[in-house]
């Protein structure tokens, strides 16, 4: 199951991903989890073309991911997108998808 989280703390945007959908047999293409990985590297890619390598955190690896950057209005608008969709895929997969409301000082309003 891939279980993601993101926060709004006023100044900083996180979201952080861990696990592995587990929609499709081992060996075959899993169309939950390559929803799961466009939806966040599209996240990745927006934060990096508003920010740079300054004052970001990308770190996507198999099974874990976490970004981290400055909040803006664009970005935030931007990451309240790409949570959309990945709620949109646990409400469709949640034997697979999960929202986890564990981080949040402030969570990205929804």
């Amino acid at each position: 199951m891939t279980v993601f989280q993101c926060a709004d703390n006023g100044a900083e945007l996180s979201f952080s991903a861990t696990g592995h959908a587990g929609f499709a047999r081992p060996g075959e293409p899993d169309i939950v989890c390559a929803s799961v990985s466009t939806l966040v590297s599209l996240l990745a890619e927006l934060v990096l073309r508003a920010h740079g390598e300054a004052n970001t955190t990308v770190i996507l690896e198999p099974g874990e991911v976490f970004i981290s950057a400055p909040a803006t209005a664009t970005l935030r608008q931007q990451f309240q997108v790409v949570v959309t969709g990945l709620e949109m895929l646990a409400e469709q997969y949640p034997n697979h998808v999960r929202f986890a409301h564990l981080r949040a000082e402030k969570e990205i309003d929804r």
